[in-house]
């Protein structure tokens, strides 16, 4: 009987405070040309978050945003042959450039960064990581992945504030994950 009292206590503490316990994301399938990817019904399409990205969706009131980046492999793979910026044209050297060149960038406003997760599924390999940084005034909270399948490299980018990392961080984490190239 007390756990009920006390089950019964917090639900009212947060419908009190804004929050709905049973209300529950809908997830929607987008399908672009060459991946599809799973994104919350609260997005948006958008079209100023990143000049080069192919898909950006946004959720302004509740500061919410993904991007994904798409480039050929052969590009990648045939730039870093011809140079010597210390990256071997590989997964594992995009991977290097995407995570050092983010912690170089944010430097002095990087508050925390994770070790990458690396996954491998038949010929689709993902690396994931997460971040805290300060950008400009404010705390971001941002989860990154970074997917090749044979042909394409792929940068998938989803961020919120900082203060709202709890409340998003799982939405955040299933679209970085969801990202499957046909």
């Amino acid at each position: 009987m007390k756990n009920f009292h006390f089950i019964a206590a917090a639900l009212v503490i947060c419908l009190m405070a804004g929050c709905n316990p049973f209300q529950r994301t809908n997830w929607v399938k987008m399908e672009k040309d060459s991946y599809t990817i799973m994104l919350p019904d609260y997005m948006t399409p958008q079209t100023d978050l990143h000049e080069e990205a192919n898909l950006q969706y946004a959720n302004i009131e509740k500061e919410v945003y993904i991007v994904v980046l798409e480039e050929p492999a052969i590009d990648f793979e045939t730039a870093f042959a011809d140079t010597s910026l210390g990256y071997p044209p590989t997964m594992q050297g995009y991977s290097d450039l995407i995570y050092e060149e983010f912690k170089l960038n944010m430097d002095s406003s990087l508050v925390s960064i994770s070790e990458r997760q690396i996954q491998k599924e038949g010929n689709v390999e993902r690396h994931t990581f997460n971040s805290v940084a300060t950008l400009d005034t404010f705390d971001a909270y941002y989860e990154f992945g970074i997917v090749r399948n044979d042909s394409t490299y792929y940068q998938i980018i989803a961020w919120t504030l900082a203060d709202r990392k709890e409340q998003y961080k799982d939405d955040l984490a299933k679209m970085v994950k969801s990202l499957m190239p046909k």
